[in-house]
């Protein structure tokens, strides 16, 4: 059975491999371009399947967007643990920019809870790390994804690509994993009150969209004119 096939319907249809992650993006590292700057989504509290996306923002004038790496765990995994490994990886893979990296996560980071007493903000300040909390607003969230995998930088350049030999988790949520409860009674009338189903692949969902959110500024914050193609049918207008 090929199991990239999944049941529902997938929060992202506008994904395509042949767009956002071609063959070359499946077998091969992102490279790394100069001048650009970093973003690390992170979903990690009380809470399974921790996950964090580091987002890279290419130079400047196209600011062209990639999921370049992944980190995830099987399992619960508070702060206290996440933190420092997410902090080792960065440190052996990117030894010369990571302590410049924008970490950005759900705005309930600040909220203590836990045995602790402590939040997931607090947490990560204990390793020098300080998390920007961004908005959990749902719409805002998908919308950010959506806006980059449907912009286009000119007729040859998406704005969006996602490496996939780095980002399997994503790559497979993106592929469908990431996908709508299904309809039961009343919410079969209304796709609006359909919500993500909670798994492995939304939590690494979660936390590209929040870095998605902080790019989709620094994107849209330059002034440039950003010329949009029509691709397929599918093409939402949003």
């Amino acid at each position: 059975m090929d199991t990239s096939v999944f049941d529902g319907e997938p929060v992202f249809a506008d994904y395509f491999d042949a767009i956002h992650c071609p063959k070359f993006l499946q077998e091969n590292d992102w490279e790394l371009r100069k001048g650009s700057r970093y973003v690390l989504g992170i979903d990690c509290g009380q809470t399974l399947f921790p996950a964090a996306v580091l987002l890279e923002i290419g130079p400047a004038p196209h600011f062209q967007l990639a999921a370049m790496m992944e980190v995830t765990h099987e399992g619960a995994e508070p702060m206290s643990q996440f933190c420092p490994r997410v902090l080792s990886i960065l440190t052996k893979e990117f030894p010369g920019f990571w302590d410049d990296v924008l970490w950005v996560g759900d705005g309930s980071v600040v909220q203590r809870s836990g045995s602790s007493g402590t939040s997931a903000w607090q947490e990560a300040r204990k390793y020098g790390v300080d998390i920007k909390p961004m908005s959990n607003n749902l719409h805002a969230r998908l919308g950010s994804v959506t806006w980059a995998l449907t912009d286009w930088i000119d007729q040859d350049s998406p704005r969006f690509f996602i490496c996939g030999k780095n980002c399997p988790t994503l790559l497979a949520a993106m592929r469908g994993g990431y996908r709508l409860r299904p309809p039961v009674g009343r919410e079969a009338t209304s796709k609006e009150l359909l919500l993500p189903i909670k798994d492995k692949f939304s939590h690494v969902s979660d936390a590209l969209q929040y870095a998605m959110m902080e790019a989709q500024k620094t994107v849209k914050g330059t002034g440039n004119s950003v010329r949009k193609l029509t691709y397929a049918t599918r093409r939402r207008d949003d």
